[in-house]
């Protein structure tokens, strides 16, 4: 399946992210496995999109999924042009 947006949530926004070397923390629920929401282009949404508000992704930010097949955490590693995700 595919990213969907309204399933994404910011739980925290720190001050100037990712300055100071706090990151975004984000919640997904999905009913995609974790071998899906682990591929690299499963959150391509593009350099600079604003999501709930003026959020926008940066590397460093970290997505807890709640997936059908368990939960996982990943941490967004790069932004050009696609985000692309690793699994902690």
């Amino acid at each position: 399946m595919t990213f969907k947006a309204q399933n994404l949530t910011l739980w925290s926004n720190p001050p100037h992210p990712p300055h100071y070397g706090l990151p975004q923390w984000w919640g997904y629920l999905t009913t995609d496995d974790i071998a899906v929401t682990s591929d690299a282009d499963y959150f391509n949404l593009g350099e600079g999109l604003v999501i709930g508000g003026n959020s926008t992704w940066f590397v460093g930010d970290l997505i807890y999924c709640v997936c059908s097949d368990g939960i996982v955490q990943l941490s967004i590693v790069t932004v050009s042009p696609n985000v692309t995700t690793a699994a902690l």
